[in-house]
């Protein structure tokens, strides 16, 4: 049986992507100087006897920098969305008008951004565990494999740890711009 490099490169790689990929979704929660609907993925609506997203019940405007206009697709479950966004969201004041609802949010002061960029470090840190697992899992994948000559084991654990650094550069350079973004006012 001979060892499959590229397949086992090729996991890695996806793995990879996925943890890129979460460090990112935590990222976009994150509030920034500007509103995104990102900022309310997370709430849950009881709505229709069931529990939904809130995505799957309004559409949801950026009006304004700082406004968030959320536009049920019904509007006999205008009060559960508002219910929904006080639950997830305790710090946000949803304003109810005739058919939508506006969340107007403050500039982030000094310690809200600290607050988030010290949020931010730790989604970077699940981040860098996952990449770690997944080298763990790479070597023991090679370690299983008693017919790999040793100096071509040697190159492959040579290969993932050259993989590994870029890993952690990129995570960290996705850090360093979200932490840029945060501190700007």
């Amino acid at each position: 049986m001979n060892f499959d490099w590229a397949s086992l490169e090729e996991k890695f790689q996806g793995d990879f992507a996925g943890v890129v990929d979460r460090l990112e979704k935590n990222y976009k929660k994150l509030y920034t100087s500007r509103v995104s609907p990102d900022l309310v993925s997370d709430v849950y609506v009881n709505a229709y006897g069931s529990e939904m997203k809130i995505q799957e019940t309004a559409n949801f405007q950026v009006s304004a920098a700082r406004t968030l206009v959320i536009k049920p697709y019904d509007v006999s479950i205008m009060d559960e969305i508002v219910k929904g966004l006080q639950k997830y969201h305790p710090e946000f004041s949803p304003i109810v008008q005739s058919d939508h609802i506006k969340i107007i949010l403050n500039p982030p002061t000094e310690e809200s951004r600290k607050k988030a960029v010290k949020e931010a470090k730790e989604y970077l840190e699940q981040a860098k565990i996952g990449v770690r697992n997944i080298r763990k899992e790479c070597m023991d994948k090679l370690k299983k494999d008693d017919q790999i000559p040793e100096d071509q084991e040697k190159k492959y654990i040579n290969q993932i740890d050259v993989e590994i650094k870029k890993m952690n550069g990129k995570l960290e350079a996705i850090f360093s711009a979200k932490e840029k973004d945060l501190m700007t006012i």
